[in-house]
């Protein structure tokens, strides 16, 4: 016999809370939620670049004030790129070597896609990195996701409050599991313009619950790209 589910909240400060719903269990699809860890374990961080700040400026979470004496400009649209499991910026040569010859679209994404953002476009791009957080076992962080979208949509709500941005003008690209945290976010920001999904994540979500995965009412416009045609890769 199967235990009965419980369902349970997690609380993290002034980012608030989320709560784990039936919607996340299923006995053969998600049979475990294992819980989150706490914010400075993940270490999420945000880091803008700009036409004017190609190289990139770190935004701790917990100081968005920084902001305020950036080259962040809200008349322009933007741009939150989200990575997924096992992939960081901070990773060593000899990791992203080895990520590079195994998946170089991965090592793409999280090196070059918001420099050539910019290079392309006067846009803010906003890179979220989520280091420490993806480093386990794929079952392990699966709740870490909502923490980081909890994180993403605090700095929205910041954003929204002291820049005047309009969350129409906000674009969130997700690859794997960042896909399904632009969808949490979604879920929680109303009028979102748009997200782009790359390869998101399957095991654990596909056949699930529309609050549990990416779908199309998270956005004023949901749109998802596949390249990957191995599915029994988790990323």
């Amino acid at each position: 016999m199967q235990p009965e589910f419980e369902e349970k909240e997690y609380c993290f400060g002034e980012i608030g809370c989320f709560k784990v719903t039936r919607d996340f269990y299923d006995p053969v699809l998600r049979p475990l939620n294992v819980p989150p860890e706490s914010r400075e374990e993940i270490g999420t961080k945000f880091i803008l670049f700009t036409q004017t700040q190609p190289k990139g400026l770190v935004v701790n979470p917990r100081n968005l004030d920084v902001l305020n004496n950036s080259s962040f400009n809200a008349k322009l649209p933007t741009k939150i790129v989200v990575h997924g499991w096992l992939t960081d910026s901070e990773t060593t040569w000899v990791e992203l070597y080895y990520m590079y010859i195994n998946d170089h679209a991965m090592f793409y994404f999280i090196e070059e896609l918001p420099k050539e953002i910019i290079e392309r476009h006067n846009y803010n791009v906003i890179g979220v990195r989520w280091a420490r957080g993806s480093y386990l076992f794929y079952d392990f962080l699966l709740l870490n996701t909502l923490v980081v979208a909890l994180e993403i949509v605090h700095l929205l709500g910041w954003l929204v409050q002291n820049k005047g941005v309009d969350v129409k003008d906000v674009h969130l690209i997700g690859h794997s599991l960042g896909a399904h945290i632009s969808g949490y976010v979604g879920e929680r920001v109303s009028g979102l313009g748009r997200i782009t999904g790359l390869d998101p994540s399957r095991p654990k979500f596909q056949g699930m619950p529309t609050s549990v995965r990416l779908d199309p009412s998270d956005a004023l416009f949901v749109d998802v790209l596949h390249t990957d045609s191995n599915y029994t890769d988790p990323r």
